[in-house]
């Protein structure tokens, strides 16, 4: 379980989180949803302990992430996309990163075919597409067996059926008892994929809880269904009625 308590992170005179309260549990996908610059990704490096808050805590299982005994069995993150060396192969990139993970080559290959990149192991990863990077970063987050990843954006650059691909890699992730954490300010796709919801904008949480729950609470717009995108535009505009 990750839990944060009133996070706030200001960059100089600008605060980018405010006050936020962070509930993810076991088995259940959350999608951390925003325009850009709403502060996502700031918010999912707090949790990893990669940025320190200007208020406020984070705990992973009860204890901060800097003081698990085996983070990268714990959790594994994705959090750039494109942070390999060019020169390196998608199968030399996780065997670098397998001895830090404690995973054995066999974790390497199976890990390589879960996300299909077996074809292009042998490849640099300079040569990759934006699509084929997503996937050796998931690869990467996966290499630990962890029973929590944190994503972010982790959709871009896939093609349709790379969409479906991730969709359904994450639920059977979700199916096993994994906890996924998600950062997407593509609303209509992060619908078809997450379980909760923590809606955020200029660094406020709009709303946090199940996303069932969200969409019932709107009223459905003149002449369409009740949508993630719909329910953002109004819980916006009831932030402003209320400023």
């Amino acid at each position: 379980m990750i839990m944060a308590r009133k996070l706030s992170r200001d960059f100089g005179d600008v605060r980018a989180v405010d006050g936020i309260d962070v509930d993810v549990h076991r088995g259940r996908i959350v999608g951390v949803l925003g325009p850009n610059g709403s502060g996502k990704s700031t918010t999912l490096r707090m949790l990893l302990g990669l940025l320190e808050p200007s208020s406020g805590g984070v705990t992973i299982h009860g204890v901060p992430y800097a003081e698990l005994e085996s983070p990268l069995t714990t959790v594994g993150a994705s959090l750039d996309g494109q942070a390999f060396a060019a020169s390196r192969t998608g199968r030399q990139h996780l065997r670098c990163w397998a001895g830090l993970a404690g995973a054995s080559p066999e974790r390497v290959e199976e890990l390589l075919e879960l996300v299909g990149l077996s074809g292009a192991a042998g490849r640099r990863v300079g040569t990759y597409s934006l699509g084929m990077k997503q996937r050796l970063s998931l690869a990467t987050a996966l290499l630990g067996d962890p029973q929590i990843l944190v994503l972010d954006e982790p959709s871009n650059g896939l093609d349709p059926e790379g969409i479906l691909w991730l969709r359904r890699t994450l639920r059977d992730l979700a199916r096993e008892g994994r906890t996924v954490v998600v950062a997407s300010h593509l609303l209509s796709e992060a619908q078809r994929m997450v379980d909760d919801v923590l809606l955020i904008r200029d660094g406020v949480v709009l709303y946090q809880g199940g996303l069932a729950e969200l969409l019932d609470s709107v009223p459905a717009p003149e002449g369409g269904e009740r949508d993630l995108e719909h329910a953002y535009l109004a819980l916006t505009r009831q932030r402003e009625v209320a400023a």
